[in-house]
């Protein structure tokens, strides 16, 4: 059985049914009520426009000249943060699936640091990137949620997870996401997500 993803509508089929995913769970707990949909939109462009790019420069495949000047501080940010903390992305992008608790989601990386007194380079990590103003209380919940379907299939299993806020002055702020309810609430949010595709009150995505 293969999870499918498609990127047009963000949904994801496991063995042919939909199931709910990481994104539209966490976007209930987000904040982000009342800011108006066109300004969404234009933070979602640039975030994926930052993943893509920051995908590529861990690829040794980025073309930096060519990028969008609004999008080179946040790779900056992200050079900052693999130079300093000595960061080394081993998968990135990589979809994952919850046989146990039925929902799917794309991780942003998962890997180790080499230069970081706190965490030895022996423990795999997930590190999840932002480039937004502010780091929302729902990452916590996001990442638990990658880290708990990832753990579920592989070894060795995440032991820590973060978030790393990408400036767009080049700079960056490191996030662990080290609240041991984080998975609990967001299962609460897969919960009532489900209950409202019962009952036909939202569709789950």
């Amino acid at each position: 059985m293969t999870l499918e993803f498609d990127a047009e509508r963000h949904e994801y089929r496991f063995a042919g049914v939909l199931t709910p995913n990481v994104t539209r769970i966490t976007s209930m707990m987000s904040g982000y009520f009342g800011v108006p949909a066109d300004v969404l939109r234009r933070k979602a462009e640039l975030g994926t426009a930052v993943h893509l790019a920051t995908e590529f420069d861990d690829e040794d495949d980025l073309d930096y000249d060519a990028l969008p000047e609004i999008v080179r501080g946040y790779v900056d940010g992200w050079r900052k943060f693999r130079e300093q903390t000595g960061w080394v992305t081993e998968l990135s992008e990589q979809r994952v699936y919850s046989a146990r608790y039925r929902y799917a989601g794309t991780l942003d990386c998962v890997g180790h640091f080499g230069r970081m007194k706190t965490v030895r380079p022996s423990v795999k990590c997930l590190v999840d990137k932002k480039a937004t103003y502010t780091i929302m209380p729902s990452v916590g919940p996001q990442v638990a949620a990658y880290t708990e379907a990832w753990n579920e299939t592989n070894t060795p299993k995440v032991r820590r997870r973060f978030a790393v806020q990408l400036k767009p002055d080049g700079n960056y702020k490191l996030h662990e996401c080290g609240d041991a309810t984080d998975f609990s609430v967001f299962l609460s949010g897969l919960t009532l997500l489900n209950w409202k595709a019962r009952h036909k009150l939202e569709t789950t995505t």
